[in-house]
């Protein structure tokens, strides 16, 4: 019985030093992740454009057709709270900074008041994974101090890169632009990615609401003080997913963008949920957009913002909530 115990340990001690092992080697891999903070990190004094965010900025907006200098730091299924705590340790060393952009994304409003949608267990993991790779890679510390396994976190297939030859470069292009094409989708893309469906009628969980604000409201004041705009953008979404768009959300946002607009004046907010001049080959999934889509709308939001007076003159500053 002894033998067999210290043969179990030692079996139980191989397969940690394999784990660790693995862990390891995993932070030499590229990902997505180590390369735009290692960008943005090096580049501090070189962006005027900074694009933050999820997916919805990511894999919509291509920094080429927005401008000199504009960097694409946007991660997919990174939460609104991250970008409070990238913005308070970056923005500040950022001196030629000029414009934000954040997505509004729809998602962000369901505050607890949905009925439907991805099972727990399903969300539960892929959250996992996402805040896995944030903590590791971003050194996001929200989260707390424990260590995320890679190994048991990994919803995603990032561990996947152990095994290939991928280069950064097969995440995103230099300047963290993401491309999806129509022949990567699933045959029901319109039916993937739909918001879960909001019922107006249930509470609204108030302490989420009000650090939401809290939390642009931090994002504002760090571009006021860098004399930078703040551009709130809702992406293009596709019919399916528009139809589960709730008319007491939607004003819901706008009210906020309102309020952030009443104590700093360089915010703005852009919906673009009903633009139009999109069709099915500009859509990867019903919230996401392919890399014809995002051409599409990186001009659009080009257009958009270049109308309007920067923030460098206070009396020349405008407020717009825009539906497109």
């Amino acid at each position: 019985m002894g033998r067999f115990l210290k043969k179990l340990v030692v079996f139980f001690l191989l397969v940690i030093l394999a784990c660790v092992g693995l862990e390891l080697l995993l932070l030499t891999r590229p990902n997505v992740y180590s390369y735009k903070r290692e960008f943005l990190e090096r580049h501090l004094e070189d962006i005027t454009v900074l694009l933050m965010g999820n997916s919805h900025i990511e894999e919509a907006l291509v920094p080429e057709l927005l401008g000199d200098s504009v960097f694409n730091f946007a991660i997919s299924g990174k939460e609104w709270s991250c970008d409070v705590e990238l913005a308070q340790r970056y923005l500040p060393k950022m001196n030629r900074l000029r414009i934000v952009v954040l997505p509004f994304s729809y998602e962000y409003f369901e505050f607890g008041r949905t009925r439907d949608g991805v099972s727990t267990l399903q969300a539960g993991k892929r959250a996992n994974t996402f805040r896995c790779m944030q903590t590791k890679y971003l050194g996001i510390r929200q989260y707390g101090w424990r260590y995320w396994s890679e190994i048991l976190n990994s919803d995603e297939n990032y561990m996947k890169r152990l095994f290939s030859c991928q280069s950064t470069s097969d995440f995103c292009d230099s300047l963290g632009f993401v491309k999806l094409g129509v022949q990567g989708r699933s045959s029901y893309w319109q039916w993937q990615r739909l918001p879960e469906i909001v019922d107006p009628n249930m509470p609204r969980d108030e302490k989420a609401f009000e650090e939401f604000v809290r939390g642009h409201d931090t994002i504002a004041q760090l571009c006021r003080e860098q004399g930078a705009r703040l551009i709130l953008v809702s992406a293009p979404v596709y019919q399916t997913y528009q139809y589960r768009i709730s008319d007491v959300v939607l004003q819901e946002m706008k009210l906020v963008a309102d309020s952030l607009n009443k104590l700093y004046h360089n915010v703005e907010y852009y919906n673009f949920f009903f633009a139009e001049g999109f069709d099915d080959e500009d859509f990867y999934d019903s919230g996401h957009l392919t890399e014809t889509g995002a051409i599409k709308f990186s001009k659009m939001l080009s257009d958009t913002i270049s109308l309007h007076f920067s923030f460098g003159n206070p009396e020349k500053s405008l407020y717009l909530c825009t539906d497109f």
